[in-house]
């Protein structure tokens, strides 16, 4: 684990940090206490950059999130949650809460306004009892999340009208450290750079193992503009973490194609002895943009594991092999 600078203010984090998805009982239920148990272990290894949402368990993992990093002195890690979801109490039995396993009794509705991003912010303030956020993103905008053309061109036009006027403001008047967009769309990600000036993005895969597309004209669009990415699921919702009991891509199943895929990797990595996982976390960093993955982690073990793979010898022979073998771009940069 190494220090490295993200954004243009120069804020200084690891090379891997925490997501707290997962802690808003993403597909499973977790209690307080493993909730707190793996906060407290990614601060005790040295993970200083903690990332939640309003969207988490309607703001379970915001209210976990600010209860055990409340204790903790302020300057010494960085959080960043998103804009562009109010939420709003409802009766738990009109909850939609899709993929959320329990979660806070709210239903989150889309605002990305400038008076529903100032409201957002001070929400998530109140749900994490910490009165100061480093990195604010503007989230899912993108079809991924609105799925209809109209609803991506409507809510994109607020968002650079709105919420981004709202952040920039906090920025120029020192509330805040960066603006970012998080995202599951490198597309989307690349009209934001080139309507508005963002220090950093979450960008959510689309760099990984199994995807390189974004090298094309996204990343170098970052390099010139000197924007930083955080790298996260860099397992692709689990594919590549190397469990065969979860193949999950992109918050769903996979095709049989990247399965296939994928087995290719794991054929290559059992010849060097190197978990895929390791490789999944190394290769994105790589790329000078990148300056740190983003993983979760469901218990201690699994973030003790995330943390290992970084130190995980890998020679250059095996980078060379995936890219004979095209399993990743050949200008991809390389550890």
């Amino acid at each position: 684990m190494k220090d490295v600078s993200i954004t243009k203010k120069k804020l200084k984090i690891k090379n891997i940090s925490y997501g707290t998805a997962v802690l808003g009982n993403y597909y499973e239920v977790f209690s307080n206490d493993e909730a707190s148990k793996v906060i407290n272990k990614a601060f005790d290894l040295g993970i200083n950059y903690f990332d939640t949402a309003p969207l988490y368990g309607f703001g379970l993992s915001e209210h976990r999130v600010g209860m055990n990093l409340q204790l903790k002195d302020r300057d010494s890690y960085i959080l960043s949650t998103k804009v562009g979801r109010l939420l709003s109490p409802a009766d738990p039995k009109e909850i939609d809460r899709g993929a959320w396993k329990g979660g806070l009794n709210f239903n989150p509705y889309y605002d990305y306004s400038y008076d529903g991003t100032m409201r957002c912010i001070e929400q998530s303030m109140h749900r994490l009892g910490i009165s100061k956020i480093d990195i604010l993103h503007i989230h899912d905008v993108d079809y991924f999340t609105h799925k209809e053309k109209h609803l991506v061109e409507k809510y994109f036009s607020e968002a650079i009208k709105g919420a981004y006027k709202a952040l920039e403001e906090l920025r120029r008047n020192g509330n805040i450290s960066a603006i970012s967009i998080g995202i599951n769309e490198f597309e989307m990600a690349e009209r934001f750079l080139k309507e508005v000036d963002v220090d950093c993005v979450m960008l959510a895969g689309r760099y990984t193992l199994l995807e390189q597309n974004s090298l094309k004209t996204f990343l170098p669009l970052c390099e010139k503009n000197k924007v930083d990415i955080l790298l996260a699921a860099p397992f692709n919702s689990g594919i590549l973490a190397g469990n065969e009991n979860n193949l999950n891509w992109n918050y769903a199943k996979a095709s049989k194609e990247l399965i296939d895929q994928v087995h290719s990797l794991k054929k290559i990595c059992g010849n060097y002895n190197i978990p895929l996982a390791a490789a999944a976390i190394q290769f994105p960093l790589a790329h000078p943009v990148v300056k740190t993955v983003v993983t979760g982690a469901v218990n201690v073990k699994e973030l003790e594991d995330n943390v290992s793979y970084l130190d995980v010898k890998i020679p250059n022979d095996f980078w060379q092999e995936l890219k004979a073998l095209n399993l990743i771009a050949k200008e991809s940069p390389v550890p």
